[in-house]
């Protein structure tokens, strides 16, 4: 019938993706300025801003804006969850313990919702689940020395679950 949106739909169906797109331009960033220095950081930022493909395609009104940032939020929750079990090896200078690392699987945790909802903007999403099943396996190897055997396997078997079943609800809840 040749329907065509308003100008006035357009802009606000695009608004929230283009916040997305400038949310994840600030988490990379970051990201790049933590690893390689403030420099890098603003060349990077340069970059991203001047890419034309990038331009276009995160602040049209699909889910390219969406899956960025929640793949940015899972990568901080997965960094995060690595700082954390390092603080609790740095802080374990004793015996192996029987205590479970409660900031490492909270990390984890989070990095399933953002899987969960990188996963609902675009499924190729969901397989960034596989890293947190990975982190989790790096957490445990690191922290073997400091947790008693069945501590770190019980951690182990809880970290993967979490990942998974935080990933699995969350997206079966956006997309129903």
């Amino acid at each position: 019938l040749g329907s065509m949106p308003t100008q006035g739909l357009l802009w606000w169906s695009r608004l929230p993706m283009a916040l997305l797109a400038v949310a994840s331009g600030l988490l990379l960033f970051l990201f790049v300025k933590e690893s390689a220095g403030r420099v890098a950081g603003y060349v990077f930022s340069f970059l991203y801003i001047l890419n034309p493909y990038l331009s276009i395609t995160l602040r049209r009104a699909m889910g390219e804006s969406s899956l960025l940032f929640f793949t940015l939020v899972a990568t901080f929750a997965g960094i995060s969850a690595l700082a954390a079990s390092d603080k609790v090896r740095c802080a374990n200078h004793v015996p192996p313990s029987s205590r479970i690392p409660l900031a490492p699987l909270f990390w984890l945790v989070l990095f399933g919702f953002g899987t969960g909802l990188a996963g609902a903007s675009k499924l190729n999403g969901l397989a960034i689940s596989v890293a947190g099943m990975v982190i989790a396996i790096l957490i445990y190897c690191i922290s073997k020395k400091h947790l008693s055997q069945s501590t770190g396997n019980s951690f182990l078997i809880r970290a993967i679950a979490s990942v998974f079943l935080t990933t699995g609800v969350l997206f079966i809840i956006v997309n129903p």
